[in-house]
């Protein structure tokens, strides 16, 4: 599951970053083979970075220096981010499940799962918080503005994935093993 992630994003990347709407959906539209093999997962996220890299410093015309910077501050915070996702799909997936069993859904778990949705919404704008403030000692107003766009882009691009996934899944299609 996390490799097709990778794969759909490093597709809407390509995609913002050509700035056609017309080239979007048909970068976007291309599913992976539902088994990428486990020694193909580095490639796919060295290419994901490459590509992301490239598009940043194009799209907001960085220095070589800046462009370490920006490494740097996504390295650190990457790990974070991503458990933060995590955390988040297993969190609406349990209150998915949970509310989808009607008048037999447990309340008490239903309120506790919201309650942890909100804490880990609030956790994900401290997060951004500290990357705009760790971005805004090398990057200008504006270099900040288009680089939160395009993040902003790519992550409602790849929800979107995300929910089509699961509504695929939904409609009958088989789930390919997570690697």
């Amino acid at each position: 599951m996390r490799i097709r992630y990778m794969t759909w994003i490093l597709g809407a990347t390509v995609a913002v970053s050509a700035g056609s709407q017309a080239l979007a959906p048909q970068a976007l539209a291309q599913r992976p083979r539902p088994l990428v093999r486990k020694e193909r997962r580095a490639e796919l996220e060295e290419a994901y970075r490459a590509r992301t890299e490239q598009v940043l410093r194009t799209q907001l015309n960085l220095t070589d220096d800046q462009v370490v910077k920006l490494r740097d501050v996504t390295g650190k915070l990457s790990g974070r981010r991503r458990d933060l996702g995590r955390r988040e799909r297993d969190t609406r997936a349990a209150l998915r499940l949970e509310v989808a069993r009607g008048k037999d859904a447990d309340q008490s778990h239903v309120s506790k799962l919201m309650n942890d949705a909100q804490d880990l919404a609030k956790q994900r704008l401290e997060l951004q918080e500290e990357e705009r403030k760790e971005v805004s000692k090398f990057l200008s107003p504006v270099q900040q503005a288009k680089y939160f766009g395009l993040q902003s882009k790519i992550r409602k691009r790849a929800q979107e994935l995300e929910r089509e996934q699961e509504q695929g899944k939904g409609k009958g299609q088989e789930e390919t093993p997570s690697e």
